[in-house]
């Protein structure tokens, strides 16, 4: 969101101000009277170390198998069958279970 400094006509006050939309004027924090004579404000620019939320984690799908044995998860095999960890079929590759 751009922040803008705007002049108070009423009560000369300048101020500054986060706006969602362009067209959106705020009110003077001190009069309450409407501001006019926008100007773009200096740019915010925040170093990678200076964020104002942290730097989200990237997806990772194996997140949730996390403390998950992964020797006890059933697998895919290259046929397309699902197997148990001992190897055992559980279901063939058409997609009914094997018995």
């Amino acid at each position: 969101m751009p922040m803008f400094d705007y002049d108070c006509p009423d009560c000369s006050t300048r101020f500054e101000e986060i706006v969602r939309r362009y067209d959106q004027i705020p009110p003077c924090p001190k009069c309450g009277g409407t501001a006019s004579a926008r100007r773009a404000g200096i740019p915010a620019i925040l170093a990678n170390g200076m964020r104002s939320e942290p730097t989200p984690k990237p997806y990772n799908p194996m997140d949730k198998y996390k403390g998950v044995d992964l020797n006890t998860v059933p697998y895919v095999t290259q046929d397309g069958a699902i197997a148990s960890h001992t190897g055992q079929i559980l279901v063939k590759p058409d997609g009914k279970p094997a018995v």
